[in-house]
């Protein structure tokens, strides 16, 4: 997917009714430089800046001109009089801001939060932001403040509560007081996964699980390869063969399986010899292993291959659209993209053919009903009746809908377009 290095950014993202709702202020690009127009294409602020970072929630805009950064209101208003190197992004009411290398912080009003001083300073999460000091890793709050001071080699965000730390090449956990919950212990841990608020670990390239609640190994490191819970299970594999265990430790039955995936709707497909079928989180095989291959479900519906072909069944085992295309993909927004004789094209959850075989290649319908497709090397992008919003694009265009607006890449230059196709561009 197409990232241009003058991204933009609104705070608040909401996924579209569909209807064309479009901001009060749309970025606008006159050749090479940006400016923003409203509704009606009238000029706001004229094109004059290299790049931008919109903070639409707090109506302020990082711009970028003659290689330095500031801060402007929605109608252009100079919000400081303080010029930066750079400039590194929005974190709500904050922005991360560069100065001779150092980084520091500033509000949407322009106020200078913290003065530059930091090798690094990491996206917020759970309202702690990672820090870099002296080559040593710590945490601020939204204040500034130093909550943790610099003293890891390095550290994880945190997620849950909790965040993995690194000391003397070891990893173990911190909770957001600074508390060692779990000493360094690991070779490497992962991010805790919330539904199960189970951590997944490796000492000596074995796997185990650690609890995120307590910071104690409750599934004790003896696996060869593990991944992480879903659906209160976890796949893990041991001499040579996989299974599950429950979030005490205790295998649903024992390693038994060539291949498996997680579980998703409460059921797994599991390969058994040379063929696939799906298991319930009893382990009971409740769809015999008769297929080359098999998908998660999502939806009430899996992916299947037999002889090559690929097509879908529902959670009995029933082949709602049998096996009959070169490729194919799980539905979403209730199509899926399929592949026949080398072409692709979109059929609905009945099987029937809505958006025919035309496609050298194409994505699935995201969230917001859009799919980049190819025709030969020019990109479109269609909505779920099959309507060009856009043709002729250089590549991909961006998959989110932000406000209504569609970041594209048109014949080298970039620039944003409304559900209807009208461009806010000029050469």
């Amino acid at each position: 997917m197409f990232k241009t290095t003058f991204l933009w950014l609104f705070l608040v993202w909401t996924l579209p009714t569909f209807a064309q709702t479009l901001p009060d202020l749309i970025p606008y690009r006159k050749g090479d430089k940006w400016g923003f127009v409203d509704k009606n294409k009238k000029i706001v602020i004229p094109p004059q800046f290299d790049e931008f970072w919109d903070n639409r929630k707090f109506n302020a805009i990082a711009i970028k001109s003659n290689n330095q950064w500031k801060i402007i209101d929605k109608k252009g208003k100079l919000l400081t009089q303080n010029v930066y190197q750079k400039f590194a992004g929005w974190e709500e009411h904050l922005g991360i801001i560069v100065q001779q290398n150092l980084y520091g912080l500033i509000d949407y009003t322009g106020k200078e939060i913290l003065k530059p001083q930091y090798q690094t300073i990491d996206g917020y999460r759970e309202g702690l932001a990672r820090i870099k000091k002296n080559d040593l890793w710590g945490f601020i709050d939204k204040t500034g403040k130093e909550v943790i001071t610099p003293r890891y080699e390095l550290v994880n965000s945190f997620l849950g509560g909790v965040a993995g730390f690194k000391k003397n090449d070891l990893w173990g956990f911190i909770d957001k007081t600074g508390r060692e919950i779990t000493p360094p212990t690991y070779d490497y841990v992962w991010e805790v996964e919330l539904e199960s608020q189970m951590i997944m670990v490796k000492k000596n390239n074995i796997f185990g699980f650690v609890s995120g609640n307590s910071g104690k190994e409750v599934i004790q490191t003896q696996y060869e390869e593990a991944n992480y819970f879903s659906n209160g299970l976890a796949r893990v594999k041991k001499n040579k063969f996989w299974t599950f265990v429950d979030k005490k430790g205790k295998e649903i039955l024992p390693p038994t399986f060539q291949a498996v995936d997680s579980f998703s709707e409460n059921l797994a497909a599991v390969k058994l010899g040379n063929l696939w079928g799906f298991i319930d989180k009893t382990g009971k095989m409740v769809i015999a292993p008769k297929y080359d291959f098999a998908e998660a479900f999502k939806n009430g519906k899996a992916v299947v291959v037999k002889k090559g072909l690929y097509g879908f069944i529902d959670k009995t085992g029933k082949e709602i659209i049998s096996p009959q295309y070169e490729m194919a993909y799980n539905f979403e927004q209730g199509l899926a993209r399929v592949q026949k004789n080398s072409l692709w094209g979109y059929i609905d959850e009945t099987g029937k053919v809505i958006i025919p075989f035309i496609y050298d290649f194409a994505w699935s319908f995201n969230a917001y009903g859009l799919a980049n497709v190819r025709k030969g090397e020019w990109w479109q992008l269609i909505d779920k009746t099959g309507k060009i919003i856009v043709k002729d694009l250089s590549q991909e265009a961006d998959e989110k809908v932000i406000e209504g607006l569609i970041l594209v890449n048109k014949n080298g230059k970039t620039f944003y377009i409304d559900r209807n196709g009208t461009e806010y561009f000029e050469p």
